[in-house]
């Protein structure tokens, strides 16, 4: 049995519709999203959201957030989500190489959890263009 899934932002609702699985991953780790499942709040980490409906898999990259599900409907609400065709896969690969040559670089704690953020958004914008590509074929 389906269940609806919106998926939102500050910027409006990034998808919306009928889900048959959703996977995602949390701060406990990776976790496939049935309908049935109990209802739940979890934190969301820094990754991937992929929605299996019968219109096929959608991929978001999103950054942090919750993933809220009750018996009737599911949210998955966030501070900043991104579509695959929104991002620029040259910028975020860039963006990703700097961040890792300033982690090897600093020393400073704060800085490098910066730059760790920094290098985990952009993995995951790169995995969410790669994600989506491999639904097209």
């Amino acid at each position: 049995m389906p269940i609806e899934l919106e998926v939102l932002s500050p910027r409006g609702i990034a998808w919306k519709g009928v889900a048959e699985f959703v996977s995602f991953r949390t701060e406990k780790g990776a976790i496939g999203f049935l309908p049935s499942r109990a209802p739940a709040i979890m934190k969301l980490s820094v990754d991937v959201v992929t929605i299996v409906s019968d219109k096929g898999k959608k991929v978001l990259a999103v950054h942090g957030g919750f993933m809220i599900n009750t018996r009737e409907y599911a949210q998955i609400i966030s501070g900043f989500i991104e579509r695959p065709e929104d991002i620029d896969l040259n910028e975020a690969k860039e963006a990703a190489r700097r961040a890792e040559e300033l982690i090897r670089m600093t020393e400073d704690e704060r800085e490098r959890a910066r730059h760790s953020a920094a290098l985990q958004k952009n993995l995951t914008r790169i995995r969410a263009i790669e994600g989506s590509s491999s639904l097209r074929g």
